[in-house]
Formats: C-alpha cells, structure tokens, sequence
C-alpha cells in the first residue's frame, strides 16, 4: 500500500492509496520540501484516500457548479465535490471534518485529474491552517539575500512572479541568494520572517522559450517542462530548483515590492489608493485561496474571525515597511535584465 506523508510547518498530512504508486502521483514533486519518511502509528491532520471510481452517483444538495466542479454539502460536516470535463464525470470527492482531523476521499480512473485535484486540494486546507495559525499566505515571490534579509514581490496572476523567481534561480549565486517561493510566500506573523514554500514553477510556454533564449548557448542550466495540466488546465511546469530545496530557510521579512506591467521600467513609491486596493486583496485573497472558501462552512465562525484578525495584522506589518511599486517593461530580455540588476544592487535601508 502506498503512504506518503508531508509535514506543512506542523500540520501532517498522510496520503495512502491500494490503487496508485508513489509514481503515479506526481504532484507530490510539488511539495518535496515538506515530505516526510514515512511513519506509522502518527496523528494525521488530514488523511487522503485514493481509489478507483467505480461508480457514480451525487449526493446532498447542490450548493455551487462551476465549468469544472461541482459541489454538494451534505451535512455542515460532509461534502462532495463532482469534478467533469466537457459534461463526464472523471472524479468524485467526499470531504468529511471533524474537530481533530480531516478525511478526503478521492475517487478517479484518470491519473493525471487525481494530481491536479490534489494540488489545489492540499494548498486549500493546508492554507486555511496556516492563516489560522498566524503564518499567512501571500500571493507573492520572495527570495532571502545573504545579511539582508527577504524581499516579497507581491503581483496580480500574470503579474511575472513566476518568471522573476525562474531568473533569480537561474541566473543568480545560490550561495547569495535563495528563492522561497514563487507564488505562495508564508509570513510568520509574531516573528516577522518569511519561511520557505518551495514548489515547481509555472510558467507560460512562450515565457519559458524566451527565458531559455537567454540563456548562453553552452550553459547547461536550462528550463525543464512538466507536462500541461490535464483538468485545470495548469501552464507548463518549470523543474528548475528542486535541488535547492533542502537548502532553504527562513529570513526576516525586510523589503516588499508590488510587481505591476508597464511599458517601461521603473521603481516608485506607493500611493494611497494603491495601497488600500492591496490590503484589500490582501485581507479577501487574490490569486490564491479566496475567503469566500471559508464562509462555505459557517460552523467554523471563531476560526473565521481569527482568520480576519491575523489578515489584518499582516497588512499593519506590511505597513511598517518601505513598499514600493516595480513596474516591469514590455521588452522582456531588456525589463527583465533590469530587474535582476535592481535587486543585486539594492539593498534594505
């Protein structure tokens, strides 16, 4: 039988199928960094189980439908989720809470939907007990420089998060400078650090092409691709720093940019309004988990309430520090030279 455990900052999570290998399983690639030997006999946070999809049949009553999903609540403590594409069923899912853990029930014939499903799956809950704790979700690249700390570029989806984090990982001394994450940095509320939440990058396939086009022609570094997503239609993997993973750590959190299009370079000041447009959507989510996740379940009001408070707190820390608007240009071999060049050359005040 497979079993795969994972260790998100405190929160265990076991994975364990009779149908599918560890091979099978490729999105658990993704979250290397927090994967575990595996352990019998261990208070699990969550458990997932993974079988085969037999048959089908809905439960409960409908609550939502998207183009993709479906979704059901049985009882405030048991959902479904019936996950299509183009009208077929390829996966069903039972969600079961209770005060000490969490059961999810996967059932699916199709490999690559039992991938895609678990990596949104897993980022979902285990994001809402991270913003439980104190240790928010920010949708945003970081990166950690020796004797200076970490720096968090927060951005819209399509923003370049992913594909500054491809460069800085490329082009940048290890031993110098450490990319943290490219799209979901983790900032440790009471102790104002950002801590690492490495995962493969995704990258647009054109975006990719002319980041390898950069590259000189003997380098051997050069940009490896997943597979494209299957279900959720996911852009090209980038598997480009998996064996810097065990060498990350946390840094104190000392500068934070916002990373916006423009038609040319240029760093600013941040203005009022902008400045209340991303507290907002620091505070209500953007990019990543929305809050509206959490108001599905209104048996978990007192979490919910905390969940606002610690949101809140993260924007007055983020308040204290020197923000700043990065404007990158249209010119992607030129911008994107320019970006690397600001951000070896300034330092934290």
């Amino acid at each position: 039988m497979t079993r795969i455990n994972f260790n998100f900052y405190g929160f265990q999570v076991l994975i364990a199928s009779v149908f599918y290998n560890e091979e099978d399983l490729v999105f658990v690639n993704d979250f290397s960094y927090f994967k575990q030997k595996n352990e019998k006999n261990k208070n699990f946070n969550l458990k997932i189980y993974l079988s085969k999809l037999s048959h089908f049949s809905k439960h409960g009553v409908r609550i939502g439908t998207t183009r993709l999903s479906e979704f059901r609540q049985i009882d405030f403590k048991t959902r479904q989720y019936i996950y299509n594409k183009n009208s077929k069923s390829i996966a069903t899912s039972f969600d079961r809470i209770s005060k000490k853990n969490r059961f999810f029930h996967l059932k699916s014939n199709e490999a690559q939907a039992i991938n895609e499903i678990l990596y949104y799956y897993i980022l979902s809950v285990v994001g809402e007990y991270f913003d439980t704790i104190g240790l928010m979700r920010v949708h945003a690249c970081s990166f950690a420089q020796v004797n200076d700390g970490s720096t968090v570029v927060w951005g819209l989806p399509g923003a370049g998060k992913s594909t500054l984090a491809t460069l800085l990982t490329l082009f940048e001394d290890s031993r110098q400078l450490q990319v943290l994450s490219d799209e979901m940095s983790l900032i440790e509320l009471n102790k104002k650090i950002v801590c690492p939440f490495p995962m493969r990058f995704s990258l647009k396939k054109e975006t990719a092409l002319l980041i390898n086009k950069m590259l000189d022609s003997t380098e051997s570094k050069k940009i490896s691709f997943g597979t494209k997503g299957f279900f959720f239609d996911k852009k090209l993997t980038v598997d480009c720093q998996a064996s810097l993973f065990s060498q990350l750590s946390k840094a104190p959190l000392n500068n934070f940019y916002v990373l916006e299009k423009s038609h040319l370079f240029s760093v600013e000041k941040i203005n009022f309004l902008s400045k209340f447009k991303l507290y907002y959507k620091l505070i209500f989510g953007i990019g990543l988990i929305q809050m509206y996740e959490y108001f599905i379940r209104l048996e978990n009001l007192p979490a919910l309430i905390k969940i606002l408070h610690n949101r809140i707190k993260l924007c007055a820390t983020i308040h204290k520090l020197p923000i700043k608007i990065l404007k990158r240009g249209s010119n992607f071999s030129t911008n994107h030279e320019q970006l690397l060049l600001f951000f070896k050359q300034n330092k934290s005040d």
